[in-house]
């Protein structure tokens, strides 16, 4: 009676936390002027029904520069639920991918392994904190979300494999549904976001791993498990290559992986030692941490069944199956480190390896559910849970929405309200030559100016800076920062007018100069313009 009371008690703080965690992704959603941007893109190819071969936004980009739009249907997807919407449409469509990514995933993977709820609950708190800092209606949230349903499908199959012992997909038909899921995720994945090279390397590693499975017989796992996996790799291949822009997307992807600027780029930069237990970086470290304990604990449970000769199932079978993910989730984890942007992935697999290496310590003790006779009972069970957190989710949404005021981008402490200034360029370039002539702006400005004027206002730079390339990021960035010959340049690029917030070291030189004029300021934004 009184663990039933616990796990009611868990189970009713876990859905007040996810109502808690909607509400917070629908403040953070709009935060980032990214969004408006990739919303820019997808209602420019809603609107033509084909896709960008060259950039229409900026005047900086050479007419005949190739235009490689990576993310092309993530970005219709978001433009699609703005047209529809508005930015509760956006927040709505982002949401939808972060509960499933980081609460509908693992917690059905912990049901599956029957996990208790006092333990799931906390991992849900924690990962979703984790990833809290870098949740912007974007299209990684769709790897986010495939990285976590493949898990989760990954460790719910090894468990199954584990208690059935049976020969795994044995016959024709599963094979070829488990073929086709694959090769459509992919195929899909690879025009969503380029988070699928992530996906790729995970998946070759978890194949790898399943083969070494030594508890099944000798002729199943060579003739089965090894022809379904390299099968699988030739179809992940060719899925792959279904994109926009072929084998040109491949070629590409060094550049915007490893450009030289990306240092410039605060969510790029490393983490410093310092800041493992700020406020942004504390929940990730704690998962890292757990598990690493959780590796150890697992091992030497493996170690000891070994020992004692005890066929375990979940020693025998889950245990070899997680050594892939272990891997992946360790270099995953260094990574981050290096690189900021990557740690909501890494705390996705830290999660993922916890929950397998808690059942693996957990078994054969009381603290695990009953499994037994409950394996219909249970999955129903997870999917009703599931479904009563999703609408927790939404009502976390939804009480965001109904409450504050809503633009894309959302004013953040970074970033002001810039709809004064949007709406005096609208008003006044029509009447003011300087405004006919090239803008200077700043990057995110930039991103705005896209979605507001689609195009009619050529920019000087937005944060596709990898279209841009590091020569003239690194000009720009000399020139905004008001470094060297910026006046000469300014100049020799004809600029007339500048678009940039008022603490920028632009804005102060030129407030000063006798050339230019500032025709608008306010606390978020400064517009100056050539007098002559």
């Amino acid at each position: 009676m009184k663990q039933r009371a616990a796990t009611l008690f868990c189970l009713a703080a876990l859905l007040l936390f996810i109502v808690y965690a909607g509400y917070v992704f629908a403040a953070l959603a709009l935060g980032d002027p990214d969004t408006a941007f990739i919303v820019a893109i997808g209602q420019w190819i809603l609107e033509r029904g084909l896709l960008p071969s060259a950039d229409t936004f900026s005047w900086t980009i050479a007419p005949n520069t190739p235009y490689i739009c990576y993310q092309w249907l993530s970005a219709v997807v978001y433009a699609g639920a703005y047209n529809i919407a508005g930015p509760a449409g956006v927040i709505v469509c982002g949401g939808s991918l972060v509960f499933v990514a980081l609460v509908a995933a693992p917690l059905l993977a912990s049901m599956c392994l029957r996990l208790p709820a006092w333990i799931v609950t906390p991992i849900i708190y924690l990962l979703f904190s984790a990833c809290s800092f870098r949740l912007p209606a974007r299209p990684e949230l769709f790897s986010y979300a495939f990285i976590s349903c493949g898990l989760s499908a990954y460790l719910c199959y090894t468990a199954w494999l584990s208690r059935t012992r049976q020969t795994p997909l044995f016959t024709i038909r599963s094979w070829a549904i488990a073929w086709l899921g694959i090769f459509t995720a992919f195929v899909f994945w690879a025009n969503l976001h380029t988070g699928f090279v992530i996906g790729f390397s995970l998946l070759a590693l978890l194949f790898l791993s399943t083969l070494c499975i030594t508890s099944l017989d000798v002729v199943i796992k060579r003739n089965v498990l090894a022809i379904f996996t390299g099968i699988s790799f030739v179809m992940i291949h060719l899925a792959v290559l279904i994109n926009a822009n072929g084998l040109g997307l491949f070629l590409y992807l060094p550049r915007l992986f490893f450009m030289r600027s990306n240092r410039l780029n605060v969510e790029q930069m490393p983490i410093a030692l310092g800041q493992l237990l700020d406020d942004q970086f504390w929940a990730f470290t704690i998962l890292v941490l757990a598990m690493l304990g959780c590796l150890i604990a697992a091992g030497l449970a493996a170690w000891r069944a070994h020992k004692a000769k005890i066929d375990a199932p979940e020693t025998t079978v889950l245990w070899p199956a997680l050594w892939g993910l272990y891997l992946h989730a360790c270099l995953m984890i260094a990574a981050a480190l290096f690189c900021r942007r990557l740690v909501p992935f890494a705390a996705l697999e830290a999660v993922f390896c916890t929950i397998g290496s808690l059942w693996v310590i957990l078994s054969g003790r009381s603290i695990l559910q009953d499994m037994e006779g409950a394996g219909r009972k249970s999955a129903r069970n997870a999917w009703i849970l599931t479904c009563f957190a999703g609408l927790a989710f939404m009502v976390g949404i939804a009480l965001d929405c109904g409450t504050s005021r809503l633009a894309l981008p959302n004013t953040t402490m970074t970033l002001g309200d810039l709809e004064p200034a949007l709406s005096f360029i609208q008003k006044e370039r029509p009447v003011r030559d300087a405004m006919q002539g090239r803008l200077f702006n700043d990057a995110q400005f930039g991103d705005l100016v896209m979605l507001r004027f689609k195009g009619d206002i050529p920019v000087a730079m937005d944060t596709r800076f990898d279209l841009y390339g590091d020569d003239l990021v690194m000009h720009y960035w000399q020139i905004a920062n008001a470094r060297g010959s910026f006046r000469e340049d300014l100049d020799k690029e004809k600029i007339q007018w500048l678009f940039f917030p008022p603490q920028a070291p632009i804005v102060s030189k030129l407030a000063l100069d006798p050339d230019f004029e500032v025709v608008f300021r306010d606390a978020g934004a400064v517009i100056l313009l050539r007098k002559h």
